[in-house]
């Protein structure tokens, strides 16, 4: 969408690969990649700024699925608050995937 005209500006039948496609890498982290917390605040941020691909890297918790960045010191957060966010907000600044 381009927010000067509030309207698709391309053609958007064309296959997903012949498009570029807004991403980001550890998009859980509200800091650095060592020793920052894991967080569903990032994402609904990136998402609500356009990012159509987010990473989540997801481990075995105690009770339920954590999203935290592998061996490093990051404090978790937990799978559901992180998909909940995705629900929520994944669809704000644009219908497409």
């Amino acid at each position: 969408l381009d927010p000067r005209c509030g309207k698709v500006h391309m053609d958007m039948t064309q296959p997903l690969h012949h498009y570029f496609i807004f991403s980001s890498h550890n998009t859980y982290l509200s800091g650095d990649q060592l020793a920052s917390t894991s967080s569903p605040d990032p994402l609904r941020r990136a998402l609500r700024l356009g990012v159509r691909v987010i990473e989540l890297d997801c481990y075995d918790g105690a009770t339920e699925p954590m999203v935290h960045h592998g061996r490093a010191l990051t404090r978790p957060t937990t799978f559901r608050l992180c998909v909940d966010a995705v629900a929520k907000d994944g669809f704000t600044a644009s219908e497409y995937p």
